[in-house]
Parts: C-alpha cells; structure tokens; sequence
C-alpha cells in the first residue's frame, strides 16, 4: 500500500505538470518548437542514463533510500521549470536541466518501485496488484489532467507548475513514514516489511 500510494501520489501530479507544461514552455517563455523537440531529447539521455544506474544506485545506497531520494528529485527538478519564465535568458539550459533530471530519476524510480512489488507480493496477490497499480497508471493521469487544466485556469501556469511539484515531492512521504525506507539488501525485504521471518506484504 506503500508503495502504491506514493506511486499514485507520484503520478496524480506529474499529470498535473504535463496538462499545462507544453503550453507555458510555448507561450509564456517562448520556447521554440526545436527547442522544445531538443528538450525532450535531453529528457530521453536522462532515461537511458538512469535505466543503465538504476542497480549501481541501489546497491550503493538500498532500495528504501533509492525509493525515498528518487520523488525528490523528480519534484525538485520540475520546481526548476517555473523558474524559466522568471529567468528567460536561461530558460532553454533551465528546462533542459529540469528534465534530464527528470528522465534520470524516473526510471530508477520505477524499476525499484517494480522489483520490490513482485519481491514482496504473495504470489497469490500478484493479480490484485498488478490491476491495482494498472488503474494507478492508467486512471489518474485523466484526473491529473483535467485538475491541471482547473488550476491552470485559477492560478496561472507558473502556480499550477509549482503545486504539482509539490505534490510529486510529497510522494516521498509515504516512504518516509514506513519500513520500505530501511531496506537495503534483497534478502532482508520480506523479514523487515512483514516484522517476522516468514510473512509477506502486500504493497
């Protein structure tokens, strides 16, 4: 449940983010649509870059940190993207820095947010799961889209820009107040989720 929540935390607000994201880079900074398309490319290095790290980070500093650490970065470097408008001699390096970090930070996100879900699922439960977490990824994006559109209409792009990276920081907090943040050594995942030898978590 822990790590659906913050899962679900995660992406409720990065939809937010994208409803109104093109539309500031466009209008109000003034990115050019080459610039935007080389953006996007940054975006995609970063993607790669973090797939390739994703195991060398968890090793290094566990999963539960990994886990912890990882929302952060996602929701401090879209807190860069706001400041574009503020900054328009820098926006282009600003934006494209906010989202190779972004693209860096996502898929180590997801890999581990994966890898731990089926490790400490009952086998019996992966089913559940699975379709929980599918209805995550497939259901709030809708509702992180239309809520984006309603704060872009009240508070401006800019603002709607700063709440959802809010929001994506605050996907953290779930792992803050749980075991997951302990973990570091697979073996160790059921014992410390389940406090005992034998049980498993349902995430």
């Amino acid at each position: 449940r822990t790590l659906t929540s913050s899962f679900a935390t995660l992406t409720l607000f990065n939809s937010v983010l994208e409803a109104v994201f093109i539309l500031y880079l466009t209008r109000d900074v003034g990115i050019t649509p080459l610039l935007l398309g080389i953006i996007f490319a940054v975006s995609s290095v970063g993607f790669v870059l973090g797939a390739v790290l994703a195991g060398w980070l968890t090793r290094r500093i566990g999963i539960g940190m990994t886990l912890l650490i990882t929302p952060m970065i996602i929701g401090g470097s879209d807190l860069i993207i706001p400041l574009a408008g503020l900054i328009p001699h820098l926006a282009f390096p600003l934006v494209g820095l906010a989202q190779f970090l972004f693209g860096l930070a996502r898929p180590i996100l997801s890999i581990n947010q994966v890898s731990l879900r089926q490790a400490i699922t009952p086998e019996r439960l992966q089913g559940r799961m699975n379709a929980t977490v599918t209805f995550v990824v497939f259901g709030l994006p809708t509702l992180g889209a239309l809520l984006g559109g309603i704060l872009g209409q009240y508070f401006g792009l800019p603002g709607t820009l700063v709440i959802a990276a809010a929001g994506e920081i605050l996907a953290c907090v779930w792992i803050v107040f749980s075991p997951v943040r302990t973990l570091r050594e697979e073996r160790e995942w059921p014992k410390v989720l389940s406090g005992n030898e034998e049980g498993s978590y349902v995430p």
